[in-house]
């Protein structure tokens, strides 16, 4: 699953809020940031939360009968 919706302590959440991760390489994805020697801001923002894996920083909802995801966007 290229999408999955994280707890806030890094658990897969279904049924509650959750961070947007992204589990597998994405060729849409930044590879730097403008200005942003060494691509610091880059890691810091969005590879530190859940090593490994991009955190968009986006509050998502998964239904848990149809599985569908509601992005609620930045709070």
């Amino acid at each position: 699953m290229l999408c999955e919706i994280c707890t806030f302590s890094g658990h897969s959440a279904v049924g509650r809020d959750g961070k947007m991760v992204l589990t597998v390489p994405n060729p849409s994805l930044p590879i730097y940031l403008w200005k942003d020697e060494n691509n610091e801001t880059l890691k810091r923002t969005y590879l530190t939360k859940y090593p490994g894996f991009w955190c968009q920083h986006d509050t998502c909802y998964v239904n848990p009968v149809t599985n569908g995801i509601l992005l609620r966007g930045r709070r």
